[in-house]
């Protein structure tokens, strides 16, 4: 399995080398939403014990971007730049390959990383270092997300034209110099504010001209508007967040708000899942201690959907006792 390649250039921002207006570039707005929503996901999750030659922040980097990420041990060794790095346990991006096995996953990881002078293949089949899937099908977020971040580009371009064009109501024209002239000083007496007085005559009416050019842009502006907040809150259910998106237009129940809560789960539950089974191999292997769970708004999610499950049963137990008196009671 071949890694994946992404389009989206992160270093750039780092180096500040994307500077002037984002909303005339396309792929640069495209990388600013993905970029601003891998850093939300950098909260999914809380990692406890790690080792120090392992970051999180970079462990949730790969995994989100790549959908995998290799955990080997490298011995004390001589960096590219001169410096030594740690004898330990690594967390590194890879690529994957070889045979498949009987489960139809690759047998060998490829790790290259030049800085650590790094480049060799180790077996998975004989234990040499241990793969970490950021979900089953290893697919991680970035297909997701340059979608949604497509789409959302594609809308905000829509909105900055309809803007524009909404400064324009109509186009007049002349048929004279005369007119023309009249007519360019009359809007820059408009523009500063200055007196306009009296046209006397018809002679400017007559030559002036009014072409409408457009007529529905304000309905078209509020469809774009929705739709932004539609695709904003499609993204954050997906990624197991309630996002605040009604098209009804008007106030929602309780019942009808909770709606959604059964999509909420999935995807962040399989995440988690498929760390904690990676996470059972590297303690077993090293003799680490690595834990995590869910964190901040996401362990709020997953609160309040316990929440209503003992509030439903604790309903379902006390109807049940109610017709069960009523039975002992009718029988009396």
């Amino acid at each position: 399995m071949a890694n994946k390649t992404i389009q989206c250039d992160f270093d750039k921002w780092i180096f500040a080398e994307n500077r002037g207006n984002i909303i005339k570039d396309k792929s640069r707005l495209i990388d600013s939403y993905i970029g601003y929503m891998l850093n939300r996901t950098q909260m999914i999750f809380d990692w406890n014990n790690l080792p120090e030659t392992i970051d999180y922040r970079y462990l949730e980097r790969n995994l989100q971007i790549d959908g995998f990420t290799c955990f080997l041990e490298l011995d004390e060794g001589m960096n590219a730049d001169g410096t030594t790095h740690k004898k330990g346990v690594y967390a590194l991006p890879c690529g994957l390959g070889g045979l498949l096995n009987e489960k139809k996953q690759p047998t060998m990881a490829i790790v290259n990383i030049p800085y650590l002078n790094l480049n060799r293949m180790y077996s998975i089949e004989r234990g040499e270092c241990i793969i970490m899937s950021n979900d089953t099908l290893k697919m991680g977020l970035m297909p997701m997300f340059e979608k949604n971040a497509s789409m959302l580009a594609e809308n905000d371009i829509t909105i900055r034209f309809i803007d524009i064009n909404n400064r324009i109501p109509s186009v007049p024209y002349a048929d004279n110099d005369q007119t023309k002239d009249d007519l360019k000083k009359f809007f820059e007496m408009v523009e500063n504010g200055d007196k306009i007085g009296v046209v006397g005559g018809n002679l400017f009416f007559e030559g002036l001209k009014n072409q409408v050019y457009n007529q529905s842009n304000q309905h078209n502006l509020k469809d774009c508007m929705e739709l932004k907040q539609y695709l904003m809150s499609s993204w954050y259910l997906e990624l197991g967040l309630q996002a605040n998106y009604n098209m009804k237009r008007e106030s929602i129940n309780d019942s009808e708000a909770s709606m959604n809560d059964d999509c909420l789960q999935p995807l962040v539950d399989n995440m988690l899942k498929n760390r904690k089974m990676a996470i059972d191999a590297i303690n077993s292997k090293w003799g680490l201690n690595i834990s995590v769970e869910k964190n901040g708004a996401w362990k709020n999610v997953e609160k309040r959907s316990e929440t209503d499950i003992d509030d439903a049963n604790g309903a379902n137990n006390a109807n049940n006792a109610n017709d069960t008196g009523e039975v002992e009671k009718n029988e009396n």
